[in-house]
């Protein structure tokens, strides 16, 4: 796929995303629940075909540190949703 594309669907997709959390009428938990799990569902079979080796030699303090990236991520987006709903 052209790289171009990607960066314009992606662009589009992120602009459209607080008029699709306006239009729901899920619990922002929810909405911040499906958007983080549908997109580790979609990369985790590209980091896993590309980067094998790599995830192999990851030490425990880097682990718990992309833990608490993840909560804090979701942490943003609950709060960047319910902000939406005001």
């Amino acid at each position: 796929m052209n790289k171009k594309l990607i960066i314009i669907l992606g662009v589009l997709g992120s602009s459209m995303s607080a008029i699709f959390v306006r239009m729901a009428n899920a619990p922002s938990l929810v909405m911040v629940f499906y958007r983080m799990a549908f997109s580790a569902l979609l990369l985790l079979p590209v980091v896993i075909a590309k980067n094998r080796g790599e995830l192999k030699t990851i030490g425990i303090k880097t682990l718990i540190m992309c833990i608490i990236s993840g909560i804090v991520l979701g942490l943003h987006f609950t709060t960047y949703f319910e902000a939406l709903r005001y």
